[in-house]
């Protein structure tokens, strides 16, 4: 079985640490240098982003304080997209599991989703970036200011990203996908 193509980190607490910020520059750093790139990355200024020394092949920009929300690309659209396609095909995989089992076993909704493993959620995550589509990112960089560009080329990122599935209802999809936008991820560094 090919294993997906996703890093995983984690912390005791699931939130981004200094330590998993630093790793994760650094893999970078060491894979645009074997491909003889040098890259720009855009971030937030979250406390865990710290300062990396001795990056060679990629060059970290920090957003303006408080302006996330406004004008990084992943904000405007492209997560949102992302997460929907992801929640998506775990909702299939529920389904299908659901399916597959006998008429007689009760089996709660929460004891289905601990079915799906660490292993398929990656896999899933990893089709759910590859099917994020290209318009959408443009659109995301577009709208956050990145592009010039006339109001009337944007379309609203949620038009191009969100396929609902037919048979349930919009809101209640919707907020499904939204379910851990303000689910915190950082905490304050001491």
């Amino acid at each position: 079985r090919q294993m997906p193509a996703v890093n995983y980190k984690s912390s005791r607490n699931a939130w981004m640490t200094g330590p998993i910020w630093e790793g994760f520059l650094r893999d970078i750093d060491r894979n645009m240098g074997r491909q003889g790139r040098k890259i720009l990355v855009l971030t937030d200024n979250c406390s865990t982003h710290v300062p990396v020394p001795g990056l060679k092949n990629v060059t970290v920009q920090f957003l303006p304080a408080n302006t996330t929300s406004v004008l990084q690309p992943c904000d405007q659209g492209i997560i949102r997209s992302m997460k929907a396609i992801f929640r998506t095909n775990l909702r299939r995989r529920i389904l299908e599991l659901i399916e597959t089992m006998e008429d007689d076993d009760t089996i709660s909704a929460h004891e289905v989703v601990k079915k799906v493993n660490m292993l398929q959620a990656m896999e899933m995550m990893a089709a759910a970036w590859k099917a994020v589509k290209t318009e959408t990112i443009i659109n995301c960089w577009r709208k956050g200011g990145f592009f010039k560009y006339q109001e009337a080329e944007i379309q609203h990122a949620q038009d191009v990203m969100i396929e609902i599935p037919e048979d349930v209802p919009e809101e209640r999809f919707l907020n499904w996908v939204a379910m851990d936008d303000e689910v915190e991820v950082t905490d304050e560094a001491t």
